[in-house]
């Protein structure tokens, strides 16, 4: 097993969502994890659900990047899911993914959840004005978060 692992850094790789989930399983031998970075790897759904899956494995985990990986809707939802077991994340990237309302919205939900986070990332997505207003019914709980892009 991994006793220190500083920031992975893979963004740009191409790893698709087939790499991301394999990356994902050998990773659950690092629960030192600090920073995790995937993002322009083209993960979709199935790369980013099973790193949602794991992401109780890696309890350290502070930062996440997963912009431009096209995750949607459905990818955002397998996130949000697994932000409760985050307790140590300040930082979650999640910019060009193609989210929409839903997505916000389930996101929106756990962030009261997430005591340490920081920063928010959810720029180019599809948001809307529904989803802006499910985060913006929620920010006043999110005593630490200090940055949202949308």
């Amino acid at each position: 097993a991994c006793t220190v692992l500083g920031p992975l850094d893979l963004g740009g790789n191409e790893l698709q969502g087939e790499g991301v989930e394999q990356l994902a399983r050998g990773l659950q031998r690092c629960p030192a994890l600090l920073h995790l970075h995937l993002s322009s790897n083209a993960a979709a759904l199935q790369g980013v659900t099973r790193l949602a899956d794991l992401m109780a494995s890696y309890p350290a985990l502070q930062r996440l990047e997963l912009h431009s990986n096209e995750i949607g809707d459905a990818g955002a939802t397998r996130v949000a899911l697994a932000l409760p077991a985050c307790s140590k994340l300040i930082r979650l990237g999640l910019g060009a993914n193609r989210i929409g309302e839903e997505g916000a919205g389930r996101l929106a939900a756990v962030l009261s959840q997430c005591r340490v986070l920081e920063y928010l990332d959810l720029s180019e997505n599809r948001i809307g004005t529904g989803g802006a207003r499910s985060l913006a019914d929620v920010l006043g709980q999110c005593a630490r978060l200090e940055h949202l892009n949308r």
